[in-house]
């Protein structure tokens, strides 16, 4: 819904979605389910996203984050690309300062996400915020680098649970 003019869009037929430039935030659910998505691109105006975004949108193959050191995202909602089966490839994530719970169950049920995002650049963690992150992804092969300093209750809480293909678990340079 756009908040100026309060007309509601449909994403049931949208294959390909660039958000404007300028937006700074988007509903929960907005794209929950659409049936046809393959792409999206969030620009680095973006600073609030709305949980669930893109659950169970199976057709989901791709989403990539503008951003760079200025960008306004610092926190990403629980339940983003859950059970997105098309997902191969994770984003990278631009969030540096996490929130309690910013990426639980992020990634979880994406069966066919093979690639995790490189690195997840937080050194202090909040809450449970990397709880089951990529639980069920079975298909996963390399987890990313985890430089994080500072651990939080539960932070690290089933992350990997059932990712059978898994073969190396990340250094965890978190002592306390």
């Amino acid at each position: 819904t756009n908040s100026k003019t309060g007309k509601t869009y449909s994403s049931a037929n949208v294959v390909e979605y660039d958000i404007p430039q300028g937006v700074i935030s988007t509903n929960a659910y907005c794209m929950t389910r659409a049936a046809a998505l393959k792409r999206v691109s969030i620009p680095d105006s973006v600073t609030s996203l709305g949980g669930c975004m893109f659950e169970r949108t199976a057709t989901l193959e791709e989403c990539t984050f503008e951003h760079n050191e200025n960008s306004g995202l610092k926190e990403i909602p629980t339940w983003m690309f859950g059970y997105c089966t098309s997902l191969v490839n994770a984003p990278e994530l631009p969030a540096t300062t996490l929130a309690q719970e910013c990426y639980y169950s992020m990634f979880q049920g994406c069966s066919n996400l093979k690639t995790a995002p490189s690195i997840l650049p937080a050194t202090t963690l909040a809450d449970s915020c990397y709880k089951r992150m990529f639980e069920y992804c079975s298909k996963l092969t390399d987890a990313p680098e985890l430089p994080a300093t500072t651990l939080a209750s539960q932070c690290y809480q089933y992350m990997f649970q059932n990712c059978t293909s898994l073969t190396i678990t990340p250094e965890l340079p978190a002592t306390t």
